[in-house]
């Protein structure tokens, strides 16, 4: 069962790095927002599209201006009372609410990053099975 396991996950990983992959390389080369996905109910819908290498999460695309606009300390009618973010390389989440109790989010993410990690995973799964295989092998003791 764990060598089922190992051979389908490093299967699995190594084939959704590659459309990673081939997915940030055409976001990179077209000028439109794709995939744009939107779900949920009406208090906590989510949405999300890619654009420019990233995919991008947040509760209204509309909102992202005001995002912008908090980030870059524009005045803004109702005022930000608690701004919360993370801008690192390659991944950026902004939690921001306002005075009346409502709130905006985003994060942003490279799909270099998912592909690097179910690159790194398929291969350690990989390299796991091939341990794996090599005890279960009825000649492994035997010397050449």
């Amino acid at each position: 069962m764990k060598r089922v396991f190992l051979e389908w996950c490093s299967l699995f990983c190594i084939v959704f790095s590659l459309v990673c992959l081939l997915f940030w390389s055409v976001s990179l080369l077209s000028d439109s927002e794709m995939l744009g996905l939107s779900f949920g109910k009406q208090r906590a819908i989510v949405q999300t599209f890619t654009r420019q290498g990233a995919v991008t999460f947040c509760d209204h695309v509309a909102n992202l201006e005001m995002i912008e606009s908090v980030k870059n300390s524009t005045l803004l009618e109702p005022t930000a009372t608690r701004v919360y973010g993370m801008d690192i390389p390659g991944i950026d989440f902004n939690f921001i609410r306002f005075d009346n109790d409502s709130f905006v989010w985003s994060f942003r993410c490279s799909l270099l990053i998912p592909f690097a990690l179910l690159m790194l995973l398929g291969g350690y799964c990989f390299h796991r099975f091939r341990l794996l295989r090599r005890s279960l092998s009825p000649f492994s003791g035997i010397a050449a």
